[in-house]
């Protein structure tokens, strides 16, 4: 490493949502037993609004392995031998998670099953990649989250509500209390409330059907706000 890397140093009592900003990034963590540090190896644009989120005490990094305070001259200390790592292999998504229920083959398959084809509907839902979402609610204004509600589905990020995040998902269509593909359509086209009846939905409840033989009972009261705070939710994994 040259002068151009810089390091931050943050207490392990404070919090750590912060460490979501960094997935994606060139950035690199090390975690010891009192502290966390953050390696920025290239002083550009990005890396410094990314180290202007850390709590912590800022040096650069001069002669190898010293840290320099910033505003000082004097070296502080050697930075010690650290296991660096990427954010993603340190973190763990916590959110509300909603499991499918099952699957059910042969004679239980229901009267009703997904085809593709019907009538368009306009999305109202989207089953987003974890990282692809968290890096889009960093950047995205307050105003484009206020509207939506999300949980965790089979290890992907299920967003309800309009404006959609303007990023890559698979689109789900609403009716009802039902969410489905869009592009599809259940076959034979009973009405939704029977659709509802069929997989036991209960009044504060979704049903995101993904396939015929696939889909999760979503209680209302998993679904949360949209927000940075809460989608920076993480914790360590060592």
């Amino acid at each position: 490493m040259d002068e151009k890397s810089r390091i931050v140093r943050v207490e392990q009592e404070q919090p750590g949502q912060w460490i979501g900003s960094l997935l994606g990034s060139s950035a690199r963590i090390a975690i010891t037993n009192t502290c966390v540090w953050v390696r920025f190896s290239v002083n550009d644009e990005t890396s410094r609004k990314l180290e202007a989120v850390l709590p912590g005490k800022r040096f650069k990094l001069v002669d190898g392995d010293w840290l320099v305070p910033n505003g000082c001259q004097v070296a502080e200390m050697k930075l010690p031998a650290l296991d660096w790592k990427t954010p993603e292999s340190l973190i763990e998504l916590v959110a509300p998670t909603a499991a499918f229920t099952g699957k059910i083959v042969g004679e239980e398959c229901p009267i009703a099953r997904l085809v593709h084809g019907g009538n368009e509907r306009p999305a109202a839902a989207g089953l987003f990649a974890i990282r692809d979402l968290i890096a889009w609610v960093e950047t995205a204004p307050l105003v484009r989250l206020e509207r939506l509600i999300y949980c965790v589905s089979d290890e992907l990020y299920l967003v309800i509500g309009e404006p959609l995040p303007t990023i890559a998902c698979q689109y789900l269509c609403q009716l009802g209390r039902v969410l489905w593909p869009a592009g599809m359509s259940w076959e034979p086209a009973v009405d939704v409330e029977s659709i509802q009846d069929l997989f036991a939905v209960e009044d504060d409840q979704w049903l995101l059907w993904t396939n015929t033989d696939e889909w999760a009972l979503i209680s209302k009261s998993m679904l949360m706000p949209l927000r940075r705070s809460s989608i920076r939710a993480v914790c360590y994994t060592i």
